[in-house]
């Protein structure tokens, strides 16, 4: 665990995106840098997670580093693949990590990864976390649910279409989790705080999807009539035969699978936000 007033030199790989920004505000009394593919300013390294030399230029002179890169499960990638981002890009970077040997690296899993899953986000998920396992590198592991707050994409989706009136009821299950409660675990975790090794992250409340959507519509003053699964199974098929949207047969799974844990250890480390209460005190 650190002394009081010891700052430390922290890299947020990804630290730009929905997540990583609040990261950085919680870790302000030390000295943050952020990388991503993008060009920036103060801080900041350009640079791609599946190249050793730019990881090197970024990690050498760094304590510790933070990996929450990741792409969406919600459309299919482009540019670039899960494996490259989940699986290579976690090689190089535990590789890079080692060979300047970095105090503590803290990953972003997710809960549910597998890496025997017939679903190719979650699999390469589970690929890549079990790298972190196996690496001799003091690490930390996160597995969230969904992560929510006014910018997740979902969230988004969803306050832009309540007007509609309808939605899938989709049945598999989550535990929303709020985004300033994973960051609070992150900068607990830099700071020596958090001593197991991976800690699965659900919020205090288990929903459907459709519930959780539904939530949204009333918070805009709608109703949520539920639309049978079948017509949207249909639709996505069809999608994903002519490759439009990004929509894949992986997703249709999804549907169907449930991200909940039974384990949810964080609640040892913060307090975690009920959905409603902060749907109640937000606008949309």
């Amino acid at each position: 665990m650190l002394e009081q007033n010891e700052k430390l030199r922290v890299l947020i790989l990804g630290g730009r995106g929905f997540v990583g920004r609040a990261i950085c505000s919680k870790l302000k009394k030390h000295l943050i840098f952020t990388f991503d593919r993008h060009a920036g300013r103060k801080n900041h390294f350009q640079g791609n997670i599946n190249s050793l030399s730019d990881l090197k230029k970024a990690i050498r002179s760094m304590d510790c580093v933070i990996n929450i890169i990741g792409l969406s499960p919600l459309r299919k990638p482009t540019g670039t693949t899960y494996y490259e981002a989940h699986v290579r890009g976690v090689k190089n970077v535990l590789k890079v990590c080692k060979e300047f040997e970095i105090k503590r690296l803290v990953h972003m899993s997710i809960l549910g990864a597998n890496k025997k899953s017939t679903i190719e986000f979650t699999r390469t998920k589970g690929l890549g976390e079990e790298l972190v396992i196996k690496s001799d590198i003091n690490s930390t592991i996160f597995c969230p649910s969904i992560i929510y707050d006014k910018e997740n994409e979902f969230v988004r989706m969803a306050s832009k279409t309540a007007f509609t009136f309808g939605f899938p009821n989709i049945p598999a299950k989550i535990q929303p989790v709020y985004r300033e409660n994973i960051a609070k675990l992150f900068s607990f975790a830099v700071e020596g705080k958090i001593k197991e090794k991976k800690l699965e992250v659900g919020g205090p409340d288990v929903m459907t999807i459709f519930q959780f959507v539904k939530k949204i519509y009333n918070k805009k003053g709608f109703p949520c009539i539920p639309i049978p699964l079948i017509f949207i199974k249909t639709g996505m098929g069809v999608a994903s035969w002519l490759n439009l949207f990004g929509i894949t047969k992986d997703q249709i799974k999804s549907l169907y699978i449930d991200n909940i844990t039974k384990s949810n250890m964080a609640k040892k480390y913060v307090q975690l936000t009920k959905f409603d209460r902060w749907l109640k005190r937000i606008f949309l």
